[in-house]
């Protein structure tokens, strides 16, 4: 039975305004759904219910970073990939079909104004730092 999840769009509605948004402008096309920009990045942020998990409530904050670059380039690259992990804080690179995200994802339950904004400063931060540099190296596609 899906829940009542508007005490925590109240919560990521707010962390918009902190940021100076007006969260209405942030909204997506589905409700828990928002987009904003982090310097010359794009945040996507979700939140879902997972039924099949007893009703775990899933927030995530990700950055679609770039294309996985071509064969001929990509060598080293997963391993790169996997050696910035080992140093990130709060977030990891992912990789789903040919786009590169670096994302956050937690469990909502006691989640507070402030984890979203700590995992949207995270995101955005190393997303920004990352994106220019691993485009420019593997002479890939920035998103």
């Amino acid at each position: 039975m899906a829940q009542d999840l508007s005490p925590y769009y109240f919560i990521v509605d707010n962390a918009m305004r902190e940021l100076g948004l007006e969260p209405s402008d942030t909204r997506g096309d589905m409700a828990g759904q928002w987009n904003l920009a982090y310097g010359e990045v794009t945040l996507n942020i979700d939140m879902w219910e997972v039924e099949e998990q007893d009703g775990k409530i899933v927030f995530q904050v990700q950055a679609p970073l770039m294309l996985v670059p071509s064969k001929k380039k990509e060598q080293g690259f997963y391993r790169e990939l996997c050696e910035i992990n080992y140093i990130l804080y709060g977030v990891a690179f992912s990789v789903v079909e040919e786009t590169v995200f670096l994302k956050s994802m937690r469990d909502a339950g006691e989640m507070r104004q402030k984890d979203i904004l700590n995992m949207i400063e995270y995101c955005g931060y190393y997303a920004e730092h990352y994106q220019k540099a691993l485009c420019e190296k593997y002479q890939t596609k920035k998103l």
